[in-house]
């Protein structure tokens, strides 16, 4: 290049353009960058499961006062505000009647469900796996015995129960 072209108007020019689409290369490239990091942050984050679950089982688990139930053992998952328990035993007012009750508590709803067993006697649930979550809970499938001997599983999503043979 001549002394010239150096002090030329159009090369002037084209320096400045070079710049200019090197500079915004650069910028591009750490958008890039910044973009990818926070999609890594946001998706680890939503695989964190937060803090492990508070698991109970047996008789120190307490039945509600009110469940008309007269209780052998109960297992309780609780995270945060969230709960799910299972209080096995039997009716207070007919203990021929194997009782379960469901309780879920969210931050916003309590709610509660009532599984007889007619003709079982007592019911006791068998120690479970611990869950790795609250709402692993909500889906788990329980065991129990009643006092005739017979064992059975109780899906604590929907209250049914069945027995194995």
């Amino acid at each position: 290049m001549s002394d010239k072209d150096q002090k030329s108007p159009e090369a002037g020019r084209q320096r400045v353009a070079d710049r200019v689409v090197h500079h915004r290369s650069w910028v591009v490239a750490a958008t890039l960058v910044v973009v990818i990091v926070l999609i890594s942050l946001l998706a680890g984050r939503a695989r964190t499961p937060g803090p492990a679950p508070v698991v109970q089982f047996g008789v120190q688990v307490r039945s509600p006062a009110t469940s008309g139930l007269l209780a052998t053992n109960g297992w309780s998952v609780a995270s945060g505000a969230e709960r799910v328990a299972v209080y096995a035993g039997s009716e207070a007012s007919k203990r021929a009647d194997g009782l379960l009750v469901i309780v879920r508590v969210s931050a916003h709803r309590r709610r509660s469900a009532r599984v007889v067993i007619h003709g079982s006697g007592a019911v006791t649930l068998l120690r479970p796996s611990t869950p790795a979550t609250v709402t692993a809970a909500l889906h788990a499938q329980l065991r129990f015995i009643t006092a005739a001997g017979a064992t059975g599983i109780l899906d604590v999503a929907d209250g049914r129960t069945a027995f194995i043979h």
